[in-house]
């Protein structure tokens, strides 16, 4: 298989340190990052990053505009869970828009069985009386306010928010009253408020939807620097 390449021409508005750079599981969407259509039009997002010192502070960090219209136009906003049990190979890597309420991450004590892990929050949702819960996988942390005379508002437990992202594999969760739930796993890709009906200011952009720092070239979903 022919190596493919990305190179960016568009330097990051703030930089704090060097997060990984990963690519989208789904082929359709991996297939536009390498194609022409994908011209690296940057929006910039507010993320909370953590600094050389183990701090957190927020960044504005420029993610790829043409990209994320890709997953707004293609994404599937009619799933629900019975889809995923019926059919699991069918859903698989396919990328869907899921309106939730956000309860916080450590409610219901969501984790695997057999492990724990704090990249994952439990989104609770209904589509046309059918239910679509689903366990969300987060590559870095939702924003928060960090400090409290900060205009930056994060998201806050409570919150009404659509989770775009990409289904993986059915997996079970145990919840603090020792249940089990056979959960969709979503691997998100954005997230917005739910009244944001034009999907216009993301709240939160996975880190494999970053515009990487000019002079940074991605080869099959590796990065390497070269000199300049």
């Amino acid at each position: 298989m022919k190596s493919k390449a990305v190179f960016s021409a568009t330097q990051l508005l703030v930089l704090v340190g060097i997060l990984p750079l990963f690519f989208i599981s789904c082929s359709t969407v991996s297939d536009y990052i390498f194609s022409d259509a994908s011209q690296h039009e940057s929006t910039p997002v507010v993320s909370t990053l953590e600094d050389s010192t183990g701090q957190m502070e927020n960044a504005l960090i420029p993610y790829d505009k043409e990209l994320m219209a890709h997953i707004l136009k293609n994404a599937y906003y009619d799933f629900y869970n019975a889809q995923m049990y019926k059919n699991e190979s069918a859903w698989r890597n396919k990328i869907v828009a899921i309106y939730g309420h956000y309860s916080g991450q450590s409610s219901n004590a969501l984790m695997q069985v057999g492990a724990s892990s704090d990249n994952w929050f439990y989104l609770e949702s209904y589509y046309n009386n059918h239910a679509a819960n689903v366990a969300v996988q987060l590559d870095h942390p939702l924003p928060i306010q960090v400090n409290a005379g900060d205009a930056f508002r994060g998201i806050a437990p409570g919150d009404d928010i659509v989770v775009f992202g990409t289904l993986r594999d059915l997996e079970k969760f145990l919840f603090d009253d020792g249940t089990t739930r056979l959960l969709p796993v979503v691997r998100g890709l954005m997230i917005y408020d739910d009244d944001d009906r034009n999907f216009q200011y993301p709240r939160w952009v996975s880190s494999r939807l970053r515009i990487p720092p000019e002079g940074t070239v991605t080869v099959d979903s590796l990065l390497f620097e070269y000199d300049q």
